[in-house]
């Protein structure tokens, strides 16, 4: 459930960090600083991963507590937070880039959660598709990788695919950035 949580929550969170700049203008004033459009795009998404962290981390207390008093399966809930913030950076990802390339608040949150929605799971996708691309585009689903770590299960391959998020993030908001920049 804090899953999904995430899923409703982190467009709410990443709608206004490039599209509030573009619909005041205040990212033409911030190109003029010495900055470069690398360190701009990076400082705007390190700061989002950043408090996505902190709320997952003042979430992990009450449990962690609980377990340990209990002395109870510690290992299985780390790996659960590690693919909650895993979720969390692939959806924030999602939520940025959303809102680099609109100066809405509005249109960046819905997208986001469109985005979201069906990137979280492509199982309703398999009714509208032929058997053999429904079963091609499942594993793409961030609902298989994060079920993963909810078991306990920690892969690097599936670290790697929350990861790739974070890059193919960076590059569409530094290519909306560059865009913005030549009007």
């Amino acid at each position: 459930t804090l899953a999904l949580t995430l899923v409703g929550l982190v467009p709410l969170v990443t709608m206004r960090v490039f599209a509030e700049e573009r619909a005041r203008g205040t990212d033409e004033l911030l190109a003029t600083t010495l900055l470069t459009p690398n360190q701009i795009v990076a400082g705007k998404m390190i700061a989002a991963y950043a408090f996505i962290a902190l709320a997952l981390g003042l979430s992990f207390v009450y449990p962690a507590t609980s377990i340990v008093r209990a002395g109870l399966g510690l290992p299985h809930l780390l790996a659960v937070y590690l693919g909650l913030f895993g979720l969390g950076i692939a959806l924030t990802s999602v939520g940025l880039v959303c809102s680099a390339f609109t100066s809405s608040q509005l249109v960046a949150a819905i997208s986001a959660y469109a985005v979201a929605f069906v990137l979280y799971d492509f199982r309703w996708m398999a009714q509208f598709l032929p058997e053999a691309a429904a079963q091609a585009i499942d594993p793409l689903s961030m609902h298989l990788r994060f079920g993963a770590f909810a078991e306990g299960l920690v892969r690097g391959s599936d670290l790697a695919y929350f990861a790739s998020y974070v890059l193919v993030a960076f590059a569409l908001c530094r290519l909306a950035h560059d865009q913005a920049r030549v009007r």
